[in-house]
């Protein structure tokens, strides 16, 4: 369809069209008589160069006549529509609102994108005056469906809150495409290039953009590790921390950690653009569940400059040492080394020799874990792990032998140490012979599938049965840098059932922390049909510009400068 803004002009038609066929008839080529001694010889093909003339002449008057016509209907200002709805058809239209972390940015004008993203949404509510009206949210909380009903969308967007989770734009396009009958998406949004997302133009529907474009200045921090070593109460822990500038400008700030209610620490902040920097915070933790927070100062998004933890630590761990019968040097001289190298509990674990005559139900209970290497058979020994205790029963000391071991690696619950130690650089020497039960579960084996380390249960506790002992001869492994990481976290392990005390990051926030805006021509190539509206100008006055189509008068002025030269080439043609 074809709609006129100046309709007036469409006057000048008629007269324009008589001036063009008077001056057509007087600049007419007359026809002259030659004279000629015998025209016999021309008189057969007379009327075929007469044919050509006045199809020519014809043809002339239409050139001349649209050279005339063009620029009248240029200036009526015409525009290309589309199709209009059929009687009885209503309009239905959907608001997308993007809800993501990101739109909490300043504006120039101060306020949040996103306020201005409900204001605007409001004011569209309020411009809409017939048929129906749904919104849409970025993120997966529900909207209001297709309804008439102004007051109930008005209150929905007044209710939108930001989301830490967004979809991208693409598929909330899809989302609202899929009402029935859409013609027209109107899609609010600060167009992060990690929200843009894949969208295919569809025929029949108009999708306006209204981008809220503001500082792109961002600062983020989060939790990224703790210590290596079992947490312990009492026992000095690090946090690891990094924090990013993710704006294209130099940043100053302050980091400012919080654990158990209290300030426990801050580092100031000198960032390069795009820099990212990793920070450690020392903390003693309490026994139990503890929370804590680490934020950077960031006046322009908030959402994703607090990054929160909670940590829990065991109480410390009391090991009791049972040496069996034929033992010769100590048993248990690399594994006190291991795990508490100063004798004074400093590591959140003390370790007790108990003699035989010491072992007695009370006694025994009083420890979270038992060792015993060699031959120690009691019926106390029995009891306490049938009432919940821990064993880990070690071999006698191996004597050594020429068939060395090597690539073992950890299963199940402990295969994360795999990444830690340096396993492939531990020589197995004669490892004594396990016979797993149906129901052990196997936490340490050799490439060839031999187990070195079982679990089993045995009532409410469990045993844990070695094929290696804890001195050099059964291994070179009391020797290397990881046998003391690899101890803590063995009788950890074996103490705490498999539970995991320690860090939890939480649910991470600000799901977008790059705010690089997505140019007008990277919009338009990722989200093909998208007009742009300038929602700071009069973007009212542009979408009924857009609604109604696009302006022809150019092409138009184009199309009559090349028939005037259509018309200057039949001339010469006739003159020949």
């Amino acid at each position: 369809m074809i709609d006129f803004g100046a309709s007036l002009w469409l006057w000048l038609l008629p007269p324009v069209w008589g001036a063009a066929l008077v001056l057509h008839l007087y600049f007419r080529r007359k026809r002259q008589v030659v004279p000629f001694s015998d025209v016999g010889f021309f008189l057969r093909d007379e009327h075929h160069p007469a044919m050509r003339r006045k199809l020519r002449d014809w043809l002339k008057l239409l050139v001349r006549l649209l050279i005339l016509t063009l620029p009248v209907l240029a200036m009526a200002q015409p525009r290309l529509t589309g199709m209009k709805l059929a009687a009885g058809d209503e309009p239905r239209r959907v608001i997308v609102l993007d809800d993501s972390f990101s739109m909490e940015r300043k504006l120039p004008a101060g306020e949040s994108a996103f306020d201005a993203a409900r204001r605007l949404a409001l004011s569209l509510a309020d411009s809409f005056d017939d048929g129906e009206t749904a919104l849409v949210f970025t993120s997966d909380v529900p909207g209001v469906l297709p309804t008439r009903d102004r007051d109930k969308l008005r209150e929905a967007i007044r209710a939108a809150k930001l989301r830490p989770r967004a979809a991208t734009l693409g598929t909330a396009l899809a989302g609202a495409a899929e009402q029935a009958g859409v013609t027209e998406i109107f899609l609010i949004s600060d167009f992060q290039q990690s929200m843009l997302g894949k969208w295919e133009e569809r025929r029949g529907l108009r999708i306006y953009a209204l981008a809220l474009r503001g500082r792109d200045d961002n600062l983020a921090v989060e939790v990224s590790g703790g210590a290596v070593l079992p947490p312990r109460a009492g026992v000095e822990q690090q946090l690891r921390v990094k924090a990013v500038n993710y704006s294209g400008r130099p940043a100053e700030s302050r980091l400012e950690f919080r654990y158990g209610g209290r300030k426990a620490g801050e580092r100031l902040l000198n960032l390069s653009p795009g820099e990212s920097r990793e920070l450690e915070f020392s903390f003693t933790p309490a026994p139990g569940l503890t929370s804590g927070s680490v934020t950077v100062e960031d006046g322009n998004v908030t959402q994703d400059n607090r990054a929160g933890f909670t940590f829990r630590a065991e109480a410390p761990l009391k090991i009791g040492l049972v040496r069996g019968e034929g033992q010769g040097a100590d048993p248990f001289y690399f594994l006190r080394y291991a795990l508490d190298p100063g004798n004074d509990g400093g590591r959140g674990v003390t370790l007790e020799t108990l003699g035989t005559a010491e072992l007695s139900s009370d006694r025994l209970r009083e420890f979270g874990l038992v060792v015993v290497s060699g031959s120690a058979a009691h019926p106390a020994l029995d009891a306490y792990v049938r009432g919940g205790g821990r064993l880990w029963q070690l071999p006698a000391s191996a004597a050594k032998s020429a068939g060395n071991r090597k690539n073992a690696k950890f299963a199940g619950a402990l295969a994360e140490l795999n990444d830690v130690l340096q396993l492939d650089l531990v020589e197995w020497r004669s490892p004594a012979e396990l016979v797993p039960l149906p129901g052990d579960a196997v936490l340490l084996a050799l490439a060839d599938g031999r187990p070195l380390l079982l679990e089993r249960r045995d009532g409410e506790g469990r045993r844990y049965l070695g094929a290696f002992g804890l001195r050099n001869r059964s291994s070179n492994w009391p020797l290397l840098r990881s046998f003391p990481v690899a101890m803590a976290k063995l009788t950890d392990y074996m103490a705490s059932g498999g539970a995991k005390p320690g860090l939890d990051k939480g649910a991470p926030v600000g799901a977008e922390s790059n705010l690089a805006s997505a140019s007008g021509a990277e919009l338009r190539r990722r989200l093909p049909g998208v007009r742009e509206l300038q929602p700071g100008g009069d973007w009212k006055l542009e979408l009924d510009e857009l609604r109604r189509g696009s302006a022809l008068a150019g092409w138009l002025l184009l199309a009559a400068l090349l028939l005037w030269g259509v018309d200057s080439y039949l001339g010469k043609e006739a003159a020949r």
